[in-house]
């Protein structure tokens, strides 16, 4: 199993942070990140992490410093470079090689396959299902990865 992506991160947070930056020429001090988004740092660091992993920023020393990935991201775009950088994301990449082998899938059964594949975020059941539910509408649902019906509760492919 990959490293799991930030559970606490979402689009909209890191896109913001992410335009702070290009504000700044493409680089900043971490704690001047801090002061400008007016987020403490326990709450910055995995909005830089989910930046990070995605390819948008990378950390050299004390600096959060754009790719060139992170240069070109914007409100028109987000949704493609994103869906991108989630490609080898866990749980992303895992909840995709799900549902290409079962196309439709309940949220029970996507879940409980994700736990037998490693893929545990807490140790109750239910809250465990719960973030994984969460992180994967926040980022794969919102970037057009996956579809995920209410109605149904029922899991597929974007693009299926």
């Amino acid at each position: 199993m990959g490293t799991l992506f930030p559970m606490g991160a979402g689009i909209s947070r890191v896109r913001a942070i992410v335009n702070i930056i290009k504000e700044f020429g493409g680089s900043i001090e971490i704690s001047r990140l801090a002061e400008e988004s007016r987020t403490n740092i326990d709450s910055l660091l995995p909005l830089i992490e989910a930046s990070n992993q995605l390819g948008f920023t990378k950390i050299v020393e004390s600096e959060i410093k754009l790719t060139q990935t992170g240069a070109k991201l914007n409100i028109k775009n987000s949704s493609a470079l994103v869906k991108e950088g989630l490609q080898n994301l866990e749980p992303f990449k895992t909840t995709k090689k799900i549902l290409e082998e079962q196309h439709d899938i309940s949220s029970k059964e996507l879940f409980d396959e994700l736990s037998r594949r490693g893929h545990v975020v807490h140790g109750d059941r239910v809250i465990n299902d719960m973030m994984l539910k969460k992180v994967l509408i926040r980022w794969g649902v919102r970037s057009k990865m996956f579809r995920y019906s209410t109605d149904t509760d029922m899991w597929s492919l974007a693009n299926s």
